[in-house]
């Protein structure tokens, strides 16, 4: 679940349409936002935060200094429940003018929380940066600077990259037999044949050796083990052991289903299905 933040009825401000998750019950007038969590490859995540901050007028009468600290009590609400975020927007804060009051108290909470700005130049016609990026310094990505490329309206567009290295495979040997294959009556035949051969056995180390060398012999002319080299991929995050046993859980009672497919099973299964989901989607 999630709501929309966009402020109707103001047709000189431009305003933020995104997705934000509701648990964010943070009361909020100096600016607008947005949350975006993106994966790539299933393993590295980051989150991207859209921030838009009008600026000082009748219709919005609210101070830098009320902005400064409604956004200490946001990004510490974001870097508590996200991590490798990258936030950005139109601050509406002069970064160059290092004489700046405002600009020196934003530039302090922006350092007391390891974020990087790395937008270098002129990012509005009046010929202030006031788009910035604000990054964490040990994000596992490259960002590379952004550039002014064209102007649209009163503020330039950005464009940059975003570097996502994709983790080395990492090759494992998995061993396996195809047990299901076996031709149980060839088997048992040469289990009989095995069980004579152990009857002329005089000592009971020497059966108990020869068994245990029989049937394994017989378990790989019958079912040989076979190697397969596989890439290992990570486990995801939000993938407790919790939940692979629900998953296994799972399984079992769709197999047991499809095999008798008794209303009781099917409801057993469909009981289970609709908790390891339900369990999913909160956990993700």
């Amino acid at each position: 679940m999630a709501r929309f933040l966009k402020e109707e009825n103001d047709p000189l401000n431009p305003t933020l349409a995104g997705l934000v998750r509701p648990h964010y019950s943070l009361r909020i007038e100096s600016f607008e936002y947005g949350v975006w969590s993106v994966v790539v490859n299933n393993c590295t995540s980051f989150t991207i935060v859209i921030i838009y901050r009008p600026p000082y007028s009748t219709k919005h009468p609210v101070g830098c200094s009320v902005f400064i600290a409604e956004f200490a009590e946001f990004i510490n609400n974001i870097h508590i429940d996200h991590k490798n975020v990258l936030v950005m927007g139109d601050f509406n804060i002069h970064w160059d003018d290092n004489l700046n009051y405002d600009k020196i108290a934003f530039h302090d909470l922006t350092t007391s929380y390891g974020l990087v700005q790395s937008v270098n130049c002129v990012t509005h016609f009046s010929g202030y940066t006031i788009d910035l990026i604000l990054t964490k310094e040990e994000l596992p990505f490259h960002l590379s600077e952004p550039e002014n490329v064209f102007p649209i309206s009163d503020h330039g567009l950005f464009k940059f990259c975003i570097d996502i290295s994709k983790p080395p495979t990492v090759k494992q040997v998995v061993e396996y037999r195809k047990l299901k294959l076996i031709d149980h009556l060839k088997l048992k035949s040469d289990l009989k044949l095995l069980a004579d051969q152990l009857l002329t056995q005089d000592y009971i180390a020497d059966l108990v050796t020869d068994f245990n060398k029989g049937l394994a012999e017989l378990l790989d002319r019958h079912a040989p083990l076979i190697h397969m080299n596989m890439s290992k991929k990570d486990k995801p995050e939000w993938l407790t052991d919790d939940l692979l046993s629900l998953k296994r859980l799972v399984r079992k009672a769709e197999k047991r289903w499809r095999k008798s497919r008794s209303d009781e099973d099917k409801a057993i299964f469909s009981s289970l299905r609709h908790e390891y989901r339900e369990k999913v989607r909160h956990a993700k």
